[in-house]
């Protein structure tokens, strides 16, 4: 009795090759459009916003070390890529 049963797709070589062309295109042209913009930096605010935490809770990430401080001194300033680094476990993002 099996209920999660998936369908299987049979693809030939040439439009798995195919298939697989574009996703890596698409990838690219993503991560092309990170590199040619410039960081985001973002307060702790704005970075629990983001991710949907409390300004508390991204300090607290901070101080285990999840999210890497990138102010000076007493100040707080987080990059906006780093975020992308949170384990999923973490992120509660109910604002999306």
């Amino acid at each position: 009795m099996i209920e999660n049963r998936k369908p299987v797709y049979i693809i030939d070589g040439e439009d798995l090759e195919s298939l697989l062309r574009d996703i890596v295109k698409s990838e690219f042209a993503v991560l092309e459009n990170k590199l040619r913009s410039p960081p985001r930096i973002l307060t702790r605010e704005e970075a629990g916003q983001k991710i949907g935490v409390s300004k508390n809770t991204v300090s607290q990430y901070i101080k285990r070390g999840l999210i890497p401080n990138r102010g000076i001194g007493h100040k707080i300033l987080i990059l906006e890529s780093d975020l992308e680094t949170i384990p999923t476990k973490y992120k509660h993002n109910y604002y999306k």
